[in-house]
């Protein structure tokens, strides 16, 4: 590819690395609770929220958020496969819940990687 065509398949490769999972994801949570029988549950994607108490530019997005009655999870998509950057990832969606949900509110990371990894961030 050259630059011209590069420039024009960003978008494409932008939602490909991140907005293609953060769907699936998204997607699946509603299957779920479908499945479960859940039909008040709210599942939203790609969530852009602000702190309270904050300049305009202080937004922030969450990929998935899910809304049961008084309970809230939310959703951290990661394409990572470094333990780092999972962490990375762990860490925010614990912020960013208890920021929204308060101390009650679940955080998850939904990620490509392997399960050690995974578990050892788990544990971590």
């Amino acid at each position: 590819f050259n630059m011209s065509q590069r420039a024009a398949y960003a978008p494409l490769a932008r939602f490909l690395n991140t907005g293609f999972f953060e769907m699936v994801t998204y997607e699946a949570a509603q299957k779920a609770l479908a499945e479960l029988g859940v039909t008040s549950a709210e599942v939203v994607h790609s969530l852009e929220a602000k702190y309270v108490h904050s300049q305009p530019n202080d937004r922030f997005e969450v990929d998935v958020v899910i809304r049961y009655g008084y309970e809230l999870v939310v959703v951290s998509c990661a394409m990572a496969h470094k333990r780092s950057r999972l962490k990375e990832k762990a860490f925010e969606v614990l912020h960013r819940s208890r920021m929204m949900g308060g101390p009650g509110a679940r955080s998850l990371v939904v990620a490509l990687a392997q399960p050690s990894d995974c578990h050892e961030v788990q544990q971590s």
